[in-house]
């Protein structure tokens, strides 16, 4: 009978949270029972992963308790009370330590407040278990540098989860929360979500604060959530959006919720793409993605981007980075002796050294690849791409220096951007599939991911579980699009 339940309970974790609430609205499960099996699995599990750095399992329990009152009352705070949520340890949890990926707690103290879009999600009810990790800098991404925190891949575990918030894809992946919440700055949250599986939404400049995040870039830092389907965000993006006055450039979504029609869209799809290193199990499987859309009415206009000096316009991105953090943490940080981890030193000196006629000619390259962008959004309605060149990555293996290159593009211009699975690899790796509409559509480009999902017909749990040892091992196999 034990091992039943467990196997029932592994069964409500990897569905979808969209699935979740409903059986949760309908009186089938209690957020208690949801959030005691998520601890349960963490417990069994995260030791494989290492998505999470810190849990909060009593304070989880005595919201879930409190959510099912409401519920028995009639008073549901929203569609999302009960359902479990993690944030990665970027963003400030009231009474929680923000340690941003460095391991010095004793230098750091407790957030005071929530961040503001943690407050709106606790303020829906929603359940927040704990901490989820990431790096201390993006420039792993970007130069290549060995991770010094490793997250692993629910479907390869010698494998990379992601990037600057593998924590947030290994855990949504794993079914060890229903949403994660984290930044994306270059490409944080696709990125992950590509090499694991899952979905992830970076909203539009504006419309989801920033305030209570650990800055790296002004024009660049975006949060947003990580769900298993497009649906899930879907659900979770509204109660993230909201006008904060604290938070410079806070805008509303300004367009509607309407209809998305395949059959009238002009999507343009990225071209050229070998040139910078795409391998070739992507581009079949991208090439498939394209053939799905066409088959359906869209029309598909090729976007030659393969003389887009990707590589430079990154670098651009991460010397904003480093010049931001080298002035606004430089003097708070690099004080404290033997608090930092060496990667992030090097970061805060080389911003420290950046002149600030570097700093103009990094954005004004930046802004070449937003007015490129801009230009293909004016004779399409939305842009397709991969997520990324390659698959996750073996640890054994060096890091691929140009993981960013394609998700930064978005973040340069403020489009909204999703990455939503659309294969394997031969190696039973997933594969996303980038979706970057004009600003303010953030909810029509979810409804088109909701498409793209539901058409391509891919079941994306990653792996199944072996209940008698409790390992994972992979299931699909490349190319699977049907």
């Amino acid at each position: 009978m034990e091992r039943l339940t467990q196997v029932l309970d592994d069964s409500l974790l990897l569905t979808s949270a969209t699935d979740q609430a409903a059986w949760l609205a309908c009186g089938n499960i209690t957020s208690e029972h949801l959030t005691l099996a998520t601890l349960e699995a963490i417990d069994r599990r995260d030791g494989q992963l290492n998505s999470y750095t810190c849990l909060q399992p009593d304070e989880a329990l005595r919201a879930a308790r409190a959510s099912d009152q409401r519920r028995s009352q009639g008073l549901t705070l929203s569609p999302l009370d009960g359902l479990t949520l993690a944030v990665s340890d970027n963003i400030d949890v009231a009474g929680m330590v923000t340690r941003c990926g460095m391991d010095g707690p004793k230098m750091l103290s407790p957030a005071l407040q929530d961040a503001f879009v943690v407050e709106r999600l606790r303020a829906a009810g929603m359940v927040i278990l704990g901490k989820l990790h990431v790096q201390e800098s993006p420039s792993s991404d970007v130069l290549g540098e060995a991770y010094p925190v490793r997250c692993y891949n629910p479907h390869k575990l010698s494998h990379a989860a992601g990037g600057l918030n593998g924590g947030c894809g290994a855990a949504v992946a794993a079914g060890l929360c229903s949403f994660a919440v984290g930044t994306d700055t270059l490409g944080a949250l696709r990125i992950p979500a590509s090499y694991c599986g899952v979905t992830a939404i970076k909203p539009s400049a504006g419309t989801v604060s920033t305030v209570g995040s650990f800055r790296l870039s002004r024009r660049l830092d975006h949060v947003g959530p990580l769900a298993k389907t497009p649906q899930d965000l879907y659900l979770i993006l509204p109660y993230m959006m909201a006008i904060d006055p604290n938070c410079v450039g806070s805008r509303p979504l300004l367009l509607p919720k309407r209809p998305v029609r395949v059959r009238d869209l002009s999507l343009g799809a990225f071209q050229g793409l070998d040139q910078w290193g795409l391998i070739p199990e992507i581009a079949t499987t991208y090439d498939a993605a394209l053939e799905l859309f066409a088959e359906f009415g869209a029309h598909i206009q090729n976007c030659d981007w393969g003389d887009y000096p990707g590589d430079q316009y990154q670098s651009a991105g991460l010397t904003l980075c480093e010049a931001e953090i080298g002035v606004e943490y430089g003097g708070k940080l690099l004080g404290l002796p033997n608090a930092l981890p060496e990667k992030l030193q090097r970061m805060i000196s080389r911003g420290q050294k950046i002149m600030a006629a570097d700093v103009i000619v990094a954005d004004r390259l930046l802004d070449e690849s937003v007015s490129r962008l801009q230009k293909a959004l004016v004779k399409n309605d939305f842009l397709l791409m991969p997520t990324s060149l390659q698959a996750a990555f073996n640890f054994k293996e060096p890091v691929p220096a140009l993981q960013t290159c394609l998700t930064s593009i978005a973040n340069f211009s403020g489009h909204p951007a999703v990455s939503v699975p659309m294969g394997w690899s031969k190696d039973g790796l997933p594969l996303g599939l980038q979706i970057i509409g004009n600003h303010g559509s953030d909810m029509q480009l979810l409804r088109l991911a909701q498409w793209f999902e539901k058409q391509a017909g891919l079941n994306m749990r990653p792996l199944h579980l072996n209940h008698e040892t409790d390992q994972w091992g992979a299931r699909l196999q490349y190319g699977q699009l049907h």
